[in-house]
């Protein structure tokens, strides 16, 4: 990402998971101008195969061996290690970021032990071949049978005085017709290997390469131009002259420029872990603070603040005073005990100032606990105070969104406060609810059947989607497509399907919703968990007792030729279903065992089952009352957008987006979300196909970003779970 800056992308770019690898070469394995992936596999002795090691090598086994055998215990427990060679593996680059494994088509899916591996142009042909060692058999040799003559290439060859006379380290860039190679002169690759000294560029047709430019081990630099392709190129360091470049040029790699905060917050999270009461989660769901709202309380047009905290972790009102903010906490030290997910400020009774509601959720709560009960704070005079029996609820509910708007047209502000999951059994679905405001401030839940069960809501937004002068209603969650609820007159129904979107099933974090594209309509921005994770489409989650114990559990399914395999590790399914142990006794039958040889075809029909159809954050344009769906850019797909902000950022009258997200609470076996720094797409490039993304460079796990008018310029919060609130200001030519 330029500043030393990287981002893990393996699952996205289909390169992750490659067997047991030693080493990777990076190179233009068919000339075609993009480097491809090669990565040697292979152990003669699987040390790590957990059948191996639960019933060959474990404690008892090991020591009736020694008592037994002592002379030969040691040669027999390695004589029992599985041995099985597979194939190393080859990824062929496609271009932005998107690899497909081509191992069989390029003829080198051999089953082997291979380690070593090292590249060259054994036979001077213009290509690249590749020479692979291997344990305990013969080494590979692999000739490149590229036709160089549609698919050329070019070679440097560098020579200086001195010790280092085949210039390691020198870096060179070339460039011919729109296209930019960059390579470095490094012969230290792959696993204990050595590749040719030199640079090879492939470059498909073009048979002249328009300038070369090198930069020597020393600083200095040299060019040259018009380069025949196909042919070797010896350049030696003669005259050359030193370049200068200033340091922030070569570190500077985003557009946020952090800026000095206006107050000081830091979110603690607690330590609760998810998997202590639900062990078939892959991620945590208990850490999604902290809640973030903004609004001018004591009209001195400069923003304020509300920061929710974390369970046991007080939230903190900020009121501009002059040059600095004034701290408040003690309104809201009564309600400590609560995790803050969402908050509020709108005029809730009428009398012209801004109260606060702050939904309160999580997962470190039982399902009854009081401790999940949202608060509404009335503002009096800048004094805010909590009304107690207001809001109506039934019951707790582990809430995730509140949104704000007259939806009934009686002239005050009613709320929809959105159901993120049950606290103890993630997937079951949750609940909107509908809270009518008397004008006083006092909320009454509204019944609409239309609004129960329909899932784990995330986010939510008020739009006028039918242009009827009615606001309806957005939502998105986990484990459920987009619903859009038309109101009419008050009354809300579900219209999801005659908008387009009744197959739109996802992993849904986030909404915003705006004129995308300023044709004078309403569009869709929403966030999801992206494409660089475990997850893929027509994944399924089954919810049931399936174990009759009167506890449900879900367990999330991988399809695979019309089977769904449990994506969770054997053990944790046992730990969660002991009755499974007998049944599933081996890892090796464990890897081939669906659901349905798992489980009855009874215990299966009493399950309730979702199912995934998009992973993308995706913007979805509405065309003439249709809502059409195109995915964001890859750099979007990253890590989940956990928040979404529509706004002229760099005030040139464009609408521009940023995005925020990450999630570092993953089990390790499908791996953490973190490939984010925060993303914007500044306008109007959102009209075009193509979307020019701008890293943010914002370290840790976004949940909320606030885009405020302070004192004449833009400026950005940005709120991060278990860490400092931080500020910035956008340079949009960074």
């Amino acid at each position: 990402m330029g500043g030393g800056s990287f981002l893990e992308v393996g699952r996205q770019t289909n390169v992750a998971a490659t067997e047991w690898s030693w080493g990777a070469l990076l190179f233009d394995m068919d000339n075609d101008g993009l480097r491809d992936i090669f990565i040697s596999n292979g152990i003669y002795k699987d040390l790590l195969d957990r059948d191996y090691l639960t019933y060959d090598a474990d404690e008892e086994t090991v020591r009736n061996r020694i008592k037994n055998n002592q002379k030969n215990a040691i040669t027999g427990l390695i004589d029992a290690m599985p041995s099985q060679p597979v194939p190393n593996a080859a990824f062929k680059n496609l271009g932005a970021f998107d690899f497909e494994n081509d191992t069989e088509d390029w003829g080198l899916n051999e089953p082997s032990f291979s380690n070593g591996s090292a590249y060259g142009d054994l036979d001077n042909d213009g290509d690249l071949d590749l020479v692979v060692n291997n344990v305990n058999m013969p080494s590979f040799i692999y000739e490149n049978k590229t036709d160089t003559l549609t698919h050329r290439g070019t070679t440097l060859k560098f020579i200086q005085q001195g010790k280092n006379t085949n210039a390691i380290g020198v870096k060179a860039k070339i460039k011919y017709g729109d296209y930019v190679a960059y390579g470095e002169n490094f012969a230290s690759r792959g696993f204990q290997s050595s590749v040719a000294n030199g640079i090879h560029f492939g470059v498909g047709k073009t048979q002249t390469i328009d300038t070369l430019w090198i930069t020597w081990p020393d600083g200095t630099t040299s060019y040259k131009t018009n380069l025949a392709t196909n042919q070797v190129h010896i350049v030696q360091k003669l005259g050359s002259i030193p370049q200068s470049v200033s340091e922030s040029a070569l570190t500077k790699s985003s557009v946020a420029e952090p800026i000095s905060s206006l107050f000081d917050f830091g979110h603690d999270e607690n330590e609760y872990i998810d998997f202590n009461n639900e062990r078939l989660l892959p991620q945590m769901f208990s850490n999604e603070g902290p809640a973030l709202a903004s609004g001018d309380i004591n009209n001195d047009g400069v923003p304020d603040f509300f920061i929710g905290g974390a369970k046991n972790q007080s939230g903190a009102l900020f009121i501009s005073s002059g040059e600095s903010y004034s701290e408040i906490t003690a309104p809201f030290y009564g309600d400590i005990g609560s995790e803050d997910t969402d908050a509020l400020f709108f005029d809730g009774d009428n009398d012209g100032d801004l109260d606060l509601y702050v939904c309160h959720g999580g997962k470190a709560f039982s399902p009854y606990s009081t401790a999940l009960n949202d608060s509404f704070y009335e503002n009096d005079d800048g004094n805010f105070s909590k009304v107690k029996s207001t809001l109506g609820m039934s019951a707790p509910i582990s809430s995730s969104v509140v949104k704000a708007e007259d939806y009934d047209q009686d002239g005050d502000l009613d709320l929809f406060v959105g159901e993120r999951y049950k606290p103890n059994l993630y997937g079951q679905p949750g609940s909107g609810f509908l809270l009518e405001n008397d004008g006083k401030g006092n909320f009454a839940p509204i019944k609409n059947v239309a609004l129960v069960n329909i899932g784990m809501i995330t986010d939510a937004h008020w739009a006028d989607i039918n242009n009827d002068g009615w606001h309806d209603l957005i939502l998105v969650g986990e484990w459920m497509g987009i619903k859009i609820f038309i109101n009419t007159a008050g009354e809300l129904t579900d219209k999801s399907e005659n908008f387009g979107l009744g197959d739109t099933s996802g992993l849904w974090t986030a909404l915003e919703v705006s004129d995308v594209d300023g044709d004078g309509d309403e569009d869709l921005i929403a966030g999801n968990l992206g494409l660089n994770n475990f997850f893929e489409p027509d994944m399924r989650m089954y919810i049931s007792d399936f174990d009759g114990n009167g506890f449900q559990e879900q367990i999330i399914c991988k399809k695979k030729d019309s089977k769904y395999y449990p994506i969770v590790d054997k053990d944790e399914l046992i730990s969660q279903i002991p009755a499974l142990k007998k049944k599933l006794l081996y890892y090796k039958d464990y890897a081939q065992a669906d659901m349905q040889s798992i489980f009855s075809t009874q215990v299966l029909e009493k399950a309730s089952v979702l199912n995934i159809k998009i992973l993308e954050s995706s913007v979805f344009y509405n065309k003439e009352g249709k809502f059409v769906r195109q995915g964001l850019p890859h750099e979007i797909q990253y890590a989940p957008v956990y928040e979404i902000v529509a706004n002229d950022i760099d005030a040139d009258g464009n609408l521009d987006l940023l995005f925020g997200g990450n999630q570092h609470s993953v089990k390790p076996q499908f791996g953490r979300y973190d490939a984010s720094k925060g993303w914007a797409i500044f306008g109007p490039h959102l009209k075009d196909d193509v979307q020019s993304v701008k890293n943010l460079g914002i370290e840790g796990q976004i949940r909320g970003i606030k885009c405020v008018d302070y004192k004449g310029q833009k400026i950005i919060l940005v709120a991060r779970n278990n860490d400092k609130t931080v500020f910035y200001k956008i340079s949009k030519d960074q």
